[in-house]
């Protein structure tokens, strides 16, 4: 891919707003972590060192993700890597609702 080409590529108006939505998507957990330690406190009457583990383990499961990926990102499709991924943090997600203490979240 020439420079021109790649310039081309990145000043695409699809590239830019594909870019903007997995932008959007990555920071929203952040965004929304608060409302999941509100309702660990409230619902599932977790400690605040409860939550504090559970979002320490959850914020180091997205740590060890990223830096593995660096590894294996380039052998992979990102079709098929985007893909896995969404799959386990679906499944990882629907998991912690039906645990019932911080031990099974940590």
């Amino acid at each position: 891919m020439t420079d021109t080409q790649a310039r081309s590529f990145f000043d695409k108006k699809v590239t830019i707003l594909a870019a903007a939505v997995y932008a959007a998507i990555g920071a929203s957990m952040f965004m929304i972590e608060p409302l999941f330690v509100g309702s660990l406190m409230e619902r599932r009457d977790f400690s605040g060192v409860e939550v504090g583990s559970v979002v320490a383990a959850e914020l180091a499961g997205n740590s060890l993700a990223a830096i593995a990926a660096m590894f294996w990102s380039g052998r992979i499709g990102w079709r098929i890597a985007a893909g896995f991924g969404i799959a386990v943090a679906v499944l990882g997600n629907i998991a912690t609702l039906f645990a019932e203490s911080a031990a099974m979240l940590t």
